[in-house]
């Protein structure tokens, strides 16, 4: 609530001053390029789950998993962020069992 919405770049630089190493970005995160690059810049992964509309630039991550991707199939573009989360999870089961 204090911060807005979406990454900033001074909460995730302090995720990272804090000993993060990764740091996955539910709901938001596709449009956030300089927030995304100051905190790769400091040695952050960055994996963006997201559904908002993509823009031709996609932010500089480890992975984007978003079905709103421009040049993507639009099977799955109806879904909100938790169901790609949930998505995710189910195509990577090892992901929820560490």
């Amino acid at each position: 609530m204090l911060e807005g919405y979406g990454p900033n770049a001074p909460a995730l630089l302090r995720l990272r001053e804090e000993g993060a190493g990764l740091v996955i970005c539910v709901d938001c995160g596709t449009t956030a390029h300089d927030a995304l690059a100051a905190a790769k810049g400091a040695g952050l992964d960055l994996i963006v789950i997201d559904h908002h509309v993509a823009e031709p630039l996609l932010p500089s991550a480890v992975a984007v998993v978003n079905p709103n991707r421009l040049r993507r199939s639009q099977r799955a573009g109806h879904l909100a962020a938790v169901g790609v989360a949930f998505l995710l999870a189910v195509a990577e089961p090892r992901a929820v069992d560490r």
